[in-house]
């Protein structure tokens, strides 16, 4: 852990979304339909081209798998792509949310944690209104790149150790059986349903995997641990991101409410110099009834934390007039 004024947070994080480049100049792809079933989260028309950031993720689907175990084996056709959006600014809540029913909702990432080869799963933060019951059963299908027929497991939900505070809506973990060294080669994505046949499937959840790095890219790094609404004072966060980086902080993390533009564009600086990156969060009506009193802070800490596990050695997360000093730089900073 961090000595005296520091800490060390052992956690999971992934990779995803560190590449702030400018676009390859791919055409973005439209989604596919979504069944006519309860879930929701496709409503929007995806096939537009974003203010800025990277360009969507794409990847492959076989479209028609073999029927395994049988004779007769249908013909393969050529796989097509799916659209699997990231979590950068600007993003719509039907990027970054699966409605599964009025009360639960699952982000459109899921970490794929190959640390322990001997126990490999994935994790999908699923945010429950803790006033409504029973939990949600949740079944995933995992679509492959190669002929492999798509797999229908079920999952348990892992209730998170955060306290929950004053928040209707706390975090699950999503996290499927432990999958063997077939079923976890050439996986592409993942679709989230009710049913046990998996048969309404969800539109796409994206993959990031999650591993122990040998070196890191970061040694220490900060998230604001409650994602920033628009009536936070632009300036607060820009102090608090010019203050970190006098305090040798190498990188930040900040999750971002709807509207809080003028935050981005004030911010945008520190983008493009690659200390910062900007996550829209966005779980807010009208993807939920009513607004959660800190937006859902334990899905936002959970995300943090899987978001940076491959690239940042010590993680802090604090609120934006907070600050960790590390004890090594206390005498070049101290009056």
């Amino acid at each position: 852990s961090f000595h005296k004024n520091t800490i060390q947070i052992d956690y999971h994080k992934s990779q995803l979304l560190k590449n702030h480049s400018t676009s390859t100049g791919r055409e973005p792809i439209k989604e596919r339909p979504t069944d006519p079933t309860g879930l929701i989260g496709n409503e929007e028309n995806h096939n537009v081209e974003s203010k800025e950031g990277p360009d969507p993720k794409v990847t492959e689907e076989p479209s028609q798998p073999l029927n395994v175990g049988t004779e007769k084996k249908e013909p393969i056709k050529e796989p097509v792509k799916v659209h699997l959006p990231d979590e950068i600014h600007p993003k719509s809540q039907a990027d970054l949310w699966i409605k599964l029913s009025p009360s639960n909702v699952i982000r459109r990432v899921g970490y794929f944690d190959k640390r322990n080869l001997n126990d490999v799963r994935i994790n999908i933060i699923l945010m429950q209104d803790k006033r409504q019951r029973p939990l949600p059963t949740v079944f995933i299908r995992l679509h492959y790149t190669d002929a492999k027929e798509p797999l229908c497991l079920s999952t348990e939900l892992d209730h998170s150790a955060i306290k929950e505070g004053h928040d209707n809506y706390v975090l699950y973990l999503v996290r499927n059986p432990q999958l063997t060294e077939i079923q976890r080669e050439s996986l592409s994505h993942v679709t989230v349903s009710t049913n046990g046949d998996c048969k309404d499937e969800s539109i796409p959840v994206a993959i990031e995997t999650v591993f122990d790095p040998k070196e890191y890219k970061y040694k220490f790094a900060m998230c604001l641990h409650k994602s920033v609404r628009p009536n936070l004072e632009p300036k607060v966060l820009l102090d608090w991101v010019k203050l970190n980086l006098a305090l040798r902080m190498e990188f930040m993390t900040i999750f971002l409410q709807a509207g809080a533009e003028k935050i981005y564009e004030v911010l945008e600086p520190y983008l493009k110099k690659g200390v910062l990156e900007v996550l829209d969060w966005k779980l807010e009506p009208p993807l939920i009834d009513s607004a959660s009193y800190h937006d859902g802070q334990t899905g936002v800490i959970a995300e943090c934390i899987w978001h940076n596990f491959n690239d940042v050695k010590y993680l802090g997360m604090n609120d934006a007039d907070k600050f960790f000093i590390p004890q090594k730089h206390w005498l070049t900073i101290a009056p």
